[in-house]
């Protein structure tokens, strides 16, 4: 494969990880799961000269947020005798 269309299109393997968003939906699933706030997963030209690509050496760039730890939560109650009226008017 020539070097302009490794870099152009990507190697086979490199557009399919993008076609199907394999690192994307990675992510999503610990994003349902409550593990990650967000993220998402990139393919940089850039860190991926054409030599390591050869050799089968991929680097993808990861970028994500986790939930952070709650140290403290407050819950603060107040009581409000208005609530009261409900028990006495017909709905």
């Amino acid at each position: 494969m020539p070097v302009s269309q490794i870099k152009a299109g990507g190697t086979p393997s490199v557009r399919l990880f993008n076609y199907f968003g394999v690192g994307d939906q990675f992510i999503r699933t610990l994003v349902m799961r409550g593990a990650l706030i967000d993220g998402s997963c990139r393919f940089n030209a850039a860190k991926n000269p054409d030599t390591e690509i050869a050799l089968g050496h991929l680097t993808f760039d990861i970028e994500y947020m986790p939930p952070t730890p709650a140290e403290r939560i407050t819950f603060e109650s107040f009581l409000n005798i208005a609530l009261l009226k409900a028990l006495t008017t017909a709905a």
